[in-house]
């Protein structure tokens, strides 16, 4: 879980983890890393870039253009 690209199936697993699993220190640290990611993923320009490079990744660059651009414009 923790070398999956933040995304909606990063916190799924994380709170899955979560739920199965209730003390130790990977708890903690699963814990903090929820918090950040659904930190991270709560900011549109963060979710736009995400996007923009998942998209590149598959190949649609026609896609990721525009994602990209709404993130660069929402952090210059």
């Amino acid at each position: 879980i923790k070398d999956m690209p933040v995304s909606d199936a990063s916190v799924s697993a994380l709170k899955k983890y979560l739920s199965i699993f209730s003390d130790g220190d990977s708890v903690a640290a699963a814990q903090s890393q929820l918090a950040e990611q659904q930190k991270q993923l709560a900011d549109p320009a963060f979710r736009a870039r995400a996007q923009g490079l998942a998209a590149v990744d598959s190949g649609m660059a026609g896609k990721a253009i525009p994602e990209l651009q709404q993130a660069v414009r929402a952090n210059p």
